[in-house]
């Protein structure tokens, strides 16, 4: 791919198709589910600063930060949006409850 960026996995018609890892020279992946050349379905992101989504883009997730703290609950586009919990690195509860857009709305 483009300035040392790599894709490992399938292609249908030279796009892009079901599973697959793409790592880009920064140092962030993802691994997991591909449609039409887009991340579809659940993977796993990973960024060079240790912090990671495993899960889906829309849907249930895991976001952990490299700090230790960690959100489990729904996602859409990306960020945390609908129920969900974010923990400190000890397992206590940070916040609980709705959010919206990544933001803690109560």
């Amino acid at each position: 791919m483009h300035d040392g960026d790599y894709f490992e996995g399938e292609f249908v018609d030279g796009l892009r198709y079901g599973k697959g890892i793409m790592k880009w020279k920064n140092g962030d992946s993802y691994q997991g589910d591909f449609v039409d050349d887009m991340f579809m379905g659940k993977g796993i992101d990973k960024w060079a600063n240790g912090d990671f989504v495993d899960g889906a883009a829309t849907g249930k997730g895991l976001y952990r930060w490299a700090n230790g703290k960690y959100y489990e609950g729904s996602f859409f586009n990306g960020k945390a949006t609908g129920y969900g919990t974010r923990f400190n690195p000890d397992g206590s509860i940070d916040k609980q409850g709705q959010w919206a857009n990544g933001f803690f709305s109560g």
